[in-house]
């Protein structure tokens, strides 16, 4: 790396050579708005929990980092208000709350779902093959992550996804048993908004405000997610237990002038086949529920 770094610095030599722009933790993803690509990068964080050896980081501070000062299009001065007015837009975007990620761990999954993809993934041999099976639901930059997901083989091995929610972690005496409680809070990013703006659900079957709560319960913070042997079972000093919240999946809303303290509900569409309601409870079964698998062979043994 430094060789290469090197390199690098030696062919931009005429235009002063590679300088120290900021240190980062994370590469969030790139944007671009009227000209060049920015990445999006996490230069403060914080140790908010660790699951089975793997940290869980919450973001303190980001930051903005052009690829190119170059121009093009229209005029430099044109460009460059309209390019300072989405940069500021972007930089309201208040990352340093309630954002977390993890280098090792895939927080947008359940604890179920992440032990069941890598058994998964060892019976058809290829071990961690599944270790970015990511839940789009909650990769709150997605849009981020979009240009380089389809260029780059591995790309989340440069990107961090990260959820919006809440992360807690505290130990608790039981019997004299020392016990550590995992909170883990995801939002999903679907039909997300403010309380009064966002009710009900969409027609794709995404309700409002939909966050589901994971409590996780061990012995030990490092100890490991499978029981010993090559079977990858789940470790018995693990628990596990789901929660999901969400809105009420029909269309209705209620006034948000703040004049009624408890504001009528009103139903906006009659859907006598409760479309929405129907495709919100199938991805309910769907995130919910393990893989079945059959059991019987050809011979219907």
């Amino acid at each position: 790396m430094n060789q290469l770094l090197d390199a690098v610095d030696d062919g931009n030599k005429s235009s002063g050579g590679l300088k120290l722009r900021c240190s980062a933790w994370g590469l969030l993803g790139f944007i671009k708005f009227t000209g060049t690509y920015y990445m999006l990068l996490v230069t403060k964080r914080s140790q908010v929990a660790m699951i089975g050896g793997h940290y869980i980081y919450q973001i303190d501070d980001t930051e903005l980092v052009p690829l190119s000062s170059s121009s093009s299009g229209k005029t430099k001065s044109e460009k460059h208000a309209e390019e300072t007015r989405f940069i500021n837009i972007m930089n309201n975007v208040d990352l340093t709350r309630s954002f977390y990620f993890s280098y090792s761990y895939n927080i947008t999954q359940t604890l179920q779902r992440n032990i069941a993809s890598e058994r998964e993934a060892l019976e058809k041999g290829q071990p961690g093959a599944n270790s970015h099976n990511l839940n789009s639901m909650f990769v709150w930059n997605h849009y981020l992550l979009m240009p380089v997901v389809g260029s780059l083989k591995n790309a989340y091995d440069w990107c961090l996804p990260i959820i919006h929610g809440y992360v807690e972690q505290t130990s608790m005496s039981v019997y004299g048993r020392l016990v550590f409680i995992t909170l883990i809070a995801r939002r999903s990013r679907f039909f997300a908004g403010a309380r009064f703006l966002k009710r009900g659900a969409n027609d794709l079957g995404y309700v409002a405000n939909d966050v589901e709560t994971e409590q996780i319960v061990a012995e030990m913070l490092t100890t490991s997610f499978h029981a010993p042997g090559p079977k990858l079972y789940c470790n018995p000093h693990y628990t596990s237990y789901v929660q999901h919240r969400g809105s009420i999946p029909l269309y209705w809303t209620q006034d948000n002038t703040g004049v009624s303290p408890k504001p009528d509900i009103e139903i906006n569409l009659v859907d006598p086949f409760y479309s929405a309601a129907a495709l919100h409870f199938n991805n309910l079964f769907e995130r919910s529920f393990p893989r079945t698998k059959r059991l019987s062979t050809k011979h219907g043994i």
